[in-house]
């Protein structure tokens, strides 16, 4: 049995910095995730708390604030009623957009009608990489380079692979990120789906609407000023490259019978989605073969694509994406609250560039769209896409490598794939579906 899976809603929390003078230094993780749950049934009171079959919640650093099978314990806490289950899971930057494939494909599956899904990250209590051990095989036995393990340096590899990718290109694009989230925010628009909330802070309890990290009057010599902290003369700085950020956000996705039975007007329906792996060194590569897997499978191209949504951590993969040989998308193609480094949601929670984020916004004639989250590669609601391409990265030879300044050599060379008894992390994903009007009762 293969039923229809429709995003009805989504919306998310203001997004915070991640620092003790942030929105969130004193409001926990789990909390953030319960108002996007409730204000998820606020604004759609026909659904009924207790009809909510299962919720599904990403969180990179599962422990504190963010531990206890997290699904499950936000049911509890929105006050769903205990009969509702839940759980976690993690695919790190993509964990959301997981979460809301599998929520998806349970409902596709006649398994469930309705079910909420999304993430949460709050990177002020939860630092990058603060609460973890990689095995020491990773490195020991040479699995992977030690720029593997830290994604700023995944980046200037990137960077090294693709010199075409200058920092002057990457810095016009985090300025194009700076100024479509200025005008988004001038224009309203994500008022339709950033959802208030009250936290506490030094001067006693306040309320906060708008998000804390974007930065107006960025500008091209503020962002050329700025020194990269990843090795002497690179390229990713914090003006191209993701903040540290603290946020929520959710999605309802709904059966098409849940559609009929509550009245309830879906945004998109779910029509496919991709998982790759590639190479950990050069992480941020994933959105491209992603995308084409996607497209490849769907027989699309990207002349079919109307959309692109692409949220990733690092300008150098949206400028690198948008190459002839990768995707062929442009800026003027991505949304205009997306084409965005600077301009990032904490790990796994779905940001301004996800599903809960830019379909509300669109009046335009439904037509496909393909998105992408941090660190890996997804599309967001809209036909599949693009023609034959391999699904691999492949490495070019070490000859023609472009060289990385020299004081910031690598301690060995990276790995060979062909001589590793196992892969190491992590992976990429993509996603996509279709945007079109409820269906007729």
């Amino acid at each position: 049995m293969t039923g229809t899976a429709y995003y009805v809603d989504g919306v998310r929390v203001p997004i915070g910095r991640a620092k003790d003078t942030g929105y969130y230094a004193q409001t926990r993780g789990d909390d953030l995730a319960v108002r996007s749950i409730r204000a998820l049934l606020e604004r759609n009171p026909s659904v009924p708390a207790e009809r909510i079959d299962d919720v599904v919640w990403a969180a990179t650093a599962q422990v504190g604030d963010q531990g206890l099978t997290l699904g499950r314990s936000l049911a509890i806490l929105a006050g769903l009623g205990n009969g509702v289950p839940g759980y976690a899971l993690d695919r790190m930057c993509a964990g959301a957009m997981t979460a809301i494939v599998n929520a998806g494909n349970a409902i596709r599956v006649g398994a469930q009608d309705l079910v909420l899904a999304g993430g949460v990250e709050h990177m002020g209590h939860h630092p990058m990489g603060a609460e973890v051990d990689p095995n020491p095989r990773f490195l020991s036995d040479k699995l992977v380079d030690p720029s593997a393990l830290v994604m700023g340096n995944t980046a200037e590899n990137l960077h090294d692979d693709h010199p075409e990718v200058t920092r002057d290109r990457c810095d016009a694009f985090a300025l194009i990120s700076q100024e479509r989230t200025a005008k988004a925010q001038a224009d309203g628009i994500f008022d339709t789906h950033v959802v208030p909330i009250t936290v506490r802070s030094p001067e006693g309890w306040r309320l906060v609407d708008v998000d804390e990290h974007p930065r107006p009057g960025t500008t091209p010599e503020s962002l050329a000023d700025l020194q990269s902290p990843f090795r002497p003369g690179g390229r990713v700085t914090a003006g191209n490259a993701a903040g540290l950020n603290d946020g929520a956000g959710g999605v309802l996705m709904a059966s098409e019978e849940a559609v009929d039975e509550y009245g309830l007007t879906p945004r998109m329906k779910m029509v496919d989605y991709a998982f790759v792996g590639v190479e950990p060194e050069t992480m941020g590569y994933g959105p491209i073969p992603a995308t084409k897997k996607l497209l490849e499978r769907n027989q699309l191209t990207m002349d079919d694509i109307d959309v692109v949504d692409m949220n990733e951590a690092f300008a150098v993969q949206c400028v690198r994406s948008s190459t002839p040989s990768a995707c062929r998308w442009t800026a003027t193609r991505s949304t205009p609250t997306a084409a965005r480094s600077r301009w990032v949601t904490p790990w796994p929670s779905p940001g301004p560039g996800s599903p809960c984020s830019w379909p509300p916004t669109s009046t335009a004639t439904p037509r496909p769209s393909v998105g992408s989250r941090p660190c890996a590669s997804g599309s967001a609601w809209a036909p599949p896409c693009c023609g034959s391409a391999p699904d691999h990265h492949p490495r070019p030879p070490a000859t023609t490598r472009h060289p990385p300044p020299p004081a910031t050599t690598r301690d060995h060379p990276r790995p060979s794939a062909t001589t590793r008894d196992h892969p190491g992390p992590p992976a990429t994903n993509s996603m996509t579906a279709r945007s079109q009007p409820c269906p007729t009762p």
